[in-house]
């Protein structure tokens, strides 16, 4: 696939999922991510947190996923992107205080149900870990970037795909999540790997007539 090719497909998609994604009271919210290099790929994601919290909600550092919280231990802010096919180990980056807790199914998140959630494919899952609280409180009127998540893939195809998100709520035990659609990376279709394989036949004649 063309680099002009693999943009073109990104713009279509991303077009096609501002049309059909609905709209949803989210707390983080991913933009359409973009893909860079000539493999493996870096996708990059633009999180935000909305406007809206009241004092004392927001991101806050506690325990993981699925334990319980409180307000002496409140529960922290998470972000999942579901069935990142191709994950490179080792190459998740987030801003700072976001610790990486990549796992292949999960972690659930209260009151979220993803549609899809392959349990032989890579969730990127982050877990806000900072010392001081993240709030965006209602005055502000505007979303507060929190910046770029992401990971590299083999893969730079693209197809619809979900993220999750949590924030902590000032009330012990209670989170509050929200589900949203993006673009992930897919494994290409067998017609691709056709293409490939007789580029690949085709390079190796050229060298063997050469040499």
């Amino acid at each position: 696939m063309s680099h002009g090719s693999k943009f073109l497909g990104l713009a279509v998609l991303a077009l096609l999922l501002a049309l059909t994604a609905a709209p949803v009271s989210a707390n983080i919210l991913v933009g359409v991510p973009t893909v860079s290099g000539l493999g493996p790929y870096t996708w990059t994601y633009q999180a935000s947190l909305a406007s809206g919290f009241e004092v004392n909600d927001g991101l806050n550092f506690g325990p993981p996923p699925g334990t319980g919280c409180s307000q002496a231990s409140p529960c922290q802010g998470t972000l999942i992107i579901y069935d990142f096919a191709g994950y490179v180990p080792g190459t998740a980056f987030a801003p700072t205080d976001w610790t990486f807790q990549g796992a292949l199914a999960g972690p659930a998140i209260q009151g979220i149900t993803p549609a899809a959630d392959s349990a032989s494919i890579f969730n990127l899952v982050w877990v806000y870990t900072g010392a001081t609280p993240i709030q965006n409180p209602a005055t502000s009127g505007a979303n507060l970037l929190l910046g770029s998540f992401g990971a590299n893939s083999i893969y730079d195809s693209s197809t619809f795909g979900q993220f999750a998100a949590q924030d902590r709520q000032f009330l012990p035990d209670n989170r509050a999540g929200n589900l949203g659609n993006t673009l992930v990376p897919q494994v290409p279709e067998p017609a691709t790997f056709v293409l490939m394989g007789g580029a690949l036949l085709g390079l190796s004649l050229i060298r063997r007539r050469i040499s």
